[in-house]
């Protein structure tokens, strides 16, 4: 965030060509669904317009890259199970704006799209939590584990990283 802003095209195209990264795992992201409801336009202009800019960046200057960008499973609506062929169908605008992610990374050659869904690994501070929602999480270090991984490897496409259990918040 200190190096360049994502809106800035010019200033991802400096950074790409001082720094010549082989690999990019791109995490930034405006994530806050009630946020991203209140401020479409920012959340559009940081989830998709950056990530269109961070790709004309890299066909620009560096097209070797290898660009790794980190998704979510809200791109679904959240009935059922989904595996990396279910079609996408977003409940929310922050939903909306990765899969518009998405959908600009495919235009790359050398990607992979990551959704996780993923919590800290800290004691629950809170008194209650979700009972029934559910999902495959990952703690926040194994998805870090998990994304150094698929950055080195040769996965290209979409590539969903989540945990063994299913549980719920509460658990």
């Amino acid at each position: 965030r200190l190096d360049f802003d994502l809106t800035r095209v010019g200033d991802i195209v400096n950074y790409i060509e001082k720094n010549r990264p082989d690999i990019i795992i791109h995490l930034a992201a405006l994530t806050r669904i009630n946020v991203c409801e209140k401020e479409w336009q920012k959340a559009w202009l940081t989830n998709v317009e950056g990530t269109q800019n961070l790709v004309d960046a890299i066909k620009t200057v560096r097209k070797a890259t290898r660009l790794v960008y980190m998704s979510t499973p809200c791109i679904f609506e959240g009935e059922g199970e989904y595996d990396e062929d279910s079609i996408p169908k977003p409940s929310n605008w922050y939903g909306v704006t990765k899969l518009g992610g998405e959908l600009v990374v495919r235009q790359l050659k050398n990607y992979a799209i990551c959704r996780s869904n993923f919590v800290p690994f800290e004691k629950w501070e809170y008194p209650k939590a979700f009972a029934d929602r559910h999902s495959n999480y990952l703690f926040s270090h194994d998805l870090a584990e998990a994304l150094v991984e698929v950055a080195k490897g040769k996965a290209r496409g979409i590539v969903h990283l989540c945990g063994k259990e299913t549980l719920s918040m509460f658990d």
